[in-house]
C-alpha cells in the first residue's frame, strides 16, 4: 500500500511536507461535545499540506482527553469548536506558516519546532 507510511492524523509523509502553503486554514468540524464543559479549542489545518482536518480534529481529541496530559487525570475538560470563542486554536501548519506565526510572538521556530503564542498553538508540520 503506498500510503502505509502516512500518520493517522490526515497523514502526509515527511518527506512530501511542503515547506511552505498559502497561509490560509480550514477549521475542522465541531466534536460531539461541542457544547459541553470544559475549555474550548478549535482545530484549523492550513490548506493545500494534504492532512484532513476532521481526522487531524479526532487525533487531537484523543490527546488531550489523554489521562497522562493536559486534562490532568480528567481533573480538566476540553471541548472542540468549529466557531466562536476558543481558548486554545490548534493550528497544523508548514514550516513557513509556522515560522510567521510564531515569529509574530517573538518565537524563532526556524521551520523545525512547534510554539504556544496567546490562544494559538503552532503545530509544524513537520512534527506532526
Amino acid at each position: 500500500d503506498p500510503d502505509s507510511d502516512k500518520k493517522d492524523g490526515g497523514g502526509v509523509r515527511a518527506e512530501d511536507v511542503p515547506a511552505s502553503g498559502p497561509g490560509t486554514f480550514t477549521v475542522a468540524r465541531a466534536g460531539v461535545d461541542a457544547k459541553g464543559r470544559g475549555s474550548a479549542y478549535r482545530v484549523e489545518v492550513e490548506d493545500g499540506t494534504g492532512v484532513d482536518p476532521d481526522r487531524a480534529a479526532e487525533e487531537i481529541a484523543a490527546v488531550l482527553a489523554h489521562p497522562r496530559g493536559w486534562s490532568h487525570g480528567g481533573e480538566h475538560t476540553f471541548r472542540q469548536v468549529a466557531d466562536g470563542p476558543a481558548g486554545l486554536v490548534i493550528k497544523i501548519a508548514t514550516p513557513a506558516t509556522t515560522d510567521r506565526i510564531c515569529g509574530a510572538y517573538g518565537l524563532k521556530t526556524r521551520g523545525e519546532v512547534n510554539c504556544r503564542g496567546g490562544e494559538k498553538v503552532m503545530v509544524n508540520l513537520k512534527r506532526w
